[in-house]
């Protein structure tokens, strides 16, 4: 993928198309499929690609949480510690409390973990808004921060967004140097400025159409 523009590929044998996309669903390439190389070494997509193909279903994994919660944790204990302590002080007095007036006797740990009550209150960015942009590129600059993903592969990029809107993310997305591949169905689009265009037909001949 050029680092300056953004790679369009359009595959529109129906078959090649669905294996395309189950291999990044599955996370494996297939080689009877079109094979995605890096160095002429095919890119291993675990891990390596994040793959998103709703854009109204946007969820973060348990890794890029964990990561988040240990980020969060430190700026809180670094500029919100007065909060902190109190909070703290509240759930052991609560505990004790409740240990005491309970029929039964009962152990807790004296230390109270803050990664631990982001995790219980489902604390996360919230980025299912009415405005789909916008999530998108929150949760692709939020992954790209706390994870090592080399790319992010949008499906049928075009049919969700206008073309004013698609220059806004691409332009957002340069900024941050994330790379990004857009896989379509059809060539139903007009290809913009900024992208570089390959078309495989449903005779599997290739088209480049590079602007």
């Amino acid at each position: 993928m050029s680092t300056d523009k953004v790679s369009v590929l359009c595959i529109e044998n129906h078959r090649i198309y669905r294996k395309t996309v189950e291999s990044f669903y599955n996370g494996c390439p297939d080689e009877s499929s079109i094979v995605f190389s890096e160095n002429f070494s095919p890119i291993k997509f675990k891990n390596k690609v994040c793959f998103i193909s709703n854009f109204f279903d946007l969820s973060f994994s348990i890794p890029t949480l964990k990561k988040l919660y240990e980020d969060l944790s430190s700026y809180s204990n670094n500029f919100l510690q007065d909060y902190v302590v109190t909070l703290k002080k509240d759930i052991l007095d609560f505990l004790e409390k409740l240990s005491t007036e309970y029929d039964f006797d009962f152990s807790f740990d004296d230390d109270t973990d803050l990664v631990d009550i982001l995790k219980a209150h489902n604390f996360k960015p919230n980025v299912d808004s009415d405005d789909l942009l916008t999530g998108l590129l929150d949760f692709i600059v939020l992954t790209n921060k706390y994870c090592s993903f080399e790319a992010y592969v949008l499906l049928n990029f075009h049919c969700y967004f206008d073309e004013e809107e698609i220059e806004k993310i691409y332009d957002a997305l340069k900024y941050q140097g994330i790379e990004i591949l857009i896989i379509e169905s059809q060539n139903s689009f007009h290809s913009l400025p900024q992208e570089n265009l390959y078309i495989l037909d449903k005779d599997m001949c290739e088209i480049v159409e590079e602007r």
